[in-house]
């Protein structure tokens, strides 16, 4: 959930890291044989600017986007609990998968907890 639902790079942070989460599996399965274009465009970014050859999400090829695209007919999501995102600048400093998003989190300190620290009720 957008940190500021009233600031449109709130609710940008908030579709990319439902990309980064979703997306990645979701859009190359059921919509177009592709990773999500904003996972495309900050990873090749961030791998370039990290000195690699090539950026660290790989090119499928058109026959894995035929293989991969429409090869399932059902999507079962366990949804748990929520988080506030917002955009921040994670840099390059660190090579990984959770700084690649540009997007910063956090649980609702208000919100009722469980026996696991990543586990909160989201009110709504």
């Amino acid at each position: 959930e957008p940190e500021d639902p009233e600031d449109p790079t709130h609710i940008e942070a908030s579709d990319t890291i439902i990309q980064f989460a979703l997306g990645w599996f979701a859009q190359p399965i059921f919509v177009d044989g592709k990773y999500p274009a904003v996972m495309r465009q900050k990873i090749d970014a961030k791998s370039e600017a990290q000195g690699f050859p090539s950026s660290r999400l790989p090119e499928f090829t058109m026959d894995e986007e035929q293989m991969i695209r429409n090869s399932s007919d059902f999507l079962g999501i366990n949804f748990y609990t929520s988080d506030i995102v917002y955009p921040k600048d994670e840099g390059i400093e660190d090579i990984s998968y959770y700084n690649d998003d540009d997007v910063g989190s956090y649980k609702d300190p208000s919100w009722y907890t469980s026996g696991s620290s990543w586990l909160t009720v989201t009110p709504w």
